[in-house]
Order: structure tokens, then C-alpha cells, then sequence
């Protein structure tokens, strides 16, 4: 947001390019899908070109800051009116990664709301009442989706590293997938699962993408095993994955599955 060379600026009127993209997805049959990801390039304290992907000091950063989730809100209705528009199903998965570099800055707390944010002091006006941290933001989110696009299904999204060790990396056989899982099901839930306000939704699913590292990236990053006997592999990512979902009482979406996965 704010950059003058987001999404919303590539087709005119503002946000065009969400409406001819899901204008085509139904087209072919699809249900339109966006990654809504832009808490991190968004112009914050520093410059926007610091961010190489996420990083947690970018986000945190921009996440506190009032004028980068002004214009960040604005961004994000301006987005569910597309979807209201468009008036059928459309899935956002919401800001990848972003949620994992929140519960490591909780500081071992695993509670959305040990992480300062800027929400009520952003002065956007829907953003009004809401606490003034992570957990606030996410409520926010969730407040503006019931608001402005009921028809837009939300994905709150769970990395694999999140609460501090990788399962998509770690050969570690002794690693306790289940405290885990555990650990990043509790964030989630502070982070809009449960105990929302009243008239406050909550995420509709999560979201996991699946086997990022399993497709023979560089940097030492290495294949999944496909038999399933050393680690990393598929089974020790599905106990975790559904130990997630059974603790939040959602459904998973998996996504960013290379071409060629087994």
C-alpha cells in the first residue's frame, strides 16, 4: 500500500486488476483465489525496498506504524468491494508468513495480543474500537470481510517455522512435532479463531503452504523424502499440519505445492 505501484494501481479504475482477474477465474470454472500480501512492502519507517519477502522487523514495524495500516486498511476494503461486486465465493489467503514472524514476536507468549499494532491509532474509521495490537488487527480484518464482503472466504495462514524450529527443514529426529503444533495452534486461535468480539466473524480456514521447500530450491534447502523414512518428509508435515487443524477446529488449504510433488 502506499507505494504508488501496488495492485490497485495496475488497471484503472483503482483495483481493476482483481475484478478482471476474477471476471476470468469464473470463466474457467474457477473459484478466484488472491494471496493478499503487502504488510511488508507497504511504505512503513523504513524504506519499502527493505523487505526481501517478509522479515519480521519490517512487519512489526509497519504493523505499529499509524500511517502504513491507514493506508493498508484502505488497500484491504478496497479489495473486499472488488469481491462484494464480483458477488460470488472468492478465497483470500491472508498475508503469508506474516502470522509466524507475529508469534515469534510474542517472546514466547504465543498470544496475538502481546504484539503491538497500530489498529484504533491507525485512524482508519472501520478499524475504530479494536485494540490496538496484533490480535486487534486481525479482528479488524475479520470486522471489515463481515462489513464489505461477506462472500469472501479468509484464511488465516500457519507457516511451518513459526514457533521457532522448521518441520519443512529440520532433519531432527526427535523433534516435537506435537508441542508444535500446539504452540502455533494457540497463536492462531488469539490471533481471531476464538473469542472474537461480538458480531466479529472469525477465519473461515487455514491456510499451509504445503511444500515450498520441496522443490530443489537453492541455498541448501533440500527435497522432502519421498518414502517417508528420513526427515524432512510429507508424513511428519501431515501429523503437524493435522494436529493444527484439529486444535483449531479448521479445515486446511494447501497451497504452493510444487508441480511434480508426490
Amino acid at each position: 500500500a502506499n507505494t504508488g505501484r501496488g495492485w490497485e494501481t495496475w488497471q484503472q479504475p483503482a483495483g481493476q486488476f482483481a475484478t478482471y482477474y476474477m471476471q476470468e477465474s469464473d470463466q474457467h470454472g474457477y473459484v478466484p483465489t488472491f494471496v493478499f500480501y503487502e504488510i511488508c512492502l507497504t511504505n512503513g519507517p523504513h524504506p519499502s525496498d527493505y523487505c526481501g519477502g517478509h522479515n519480521v522487523e519490517q512487519d512489526t514495524a509497519n504493523l505499529a506504524s499509524a500511517s502504513a495500516m491507514n493506508a493498508y486498511f484502505g488497500n484491504w476494503v478496497l479489495m473486499l468491494q472488488k469481491i462484494r461486486a464480483y458477488g460470488k465465493p472468492v478465497l483470500v489467503i491472508v498475508e503469508p508468513d506474516l502470522w509466524g514472524f507475529l508469534q515469534n514476536a510474542a517472546n514466547g507468549t504465543d498470544n496475538a495480543a502481546s504484539v503491538p499494532a497500530s489498529v484504533a491509532t491507525s485512524g482508519f474509521a472501520d478499524a475504530a474500537g479494536f485494540p490496538n495490537n496484533a490480535q486487534g488487527f486481525a479482528w479488524a480484518l475479520l470486522h471489515m470481510r463481515d462489513k464489505y464482503a461477506p462472500n469472501a472466504i479468509l484464511t488465516l495462514h500457519a507457516s511451518t517455522w513459526a514457533s521457532g524450529n522448521d518441520i519443512a527443514t529440520s532433519t531432527d529426529a526427535g523433534l516435537d512435532v506435537a508441542g508444535m503444533a500446539h504452540r502455533e495452534a494457540t497463536f492462531l486461535d488469539s490471533a481471531g479463531l476464538v473469542g472474537n468480539p461480538a458480531g466479529v466473524s472469525t477465519w473461515d480456514l487455514i491456510s499451509s503452504d504445503v511444500a515450498d521447500f520441496d522443490s530443489a530450491q537453492p541455498n541448501g534447502r533440500s527435497w522432502w523424502d519421498r518414502y517417508n523414512r528420513t526427515f524432512p518428509n510429507f508424513a511428519r508435515y501431515l501429523t503437524f499440519i493435522g494436529d493444527i487443524s484439529q486444535q483449531t477446529h479448521r479445515r486446511v488449504v494447501m497451497w504452493q505445492v510444487p508441480v511434480g510433488n508426490q
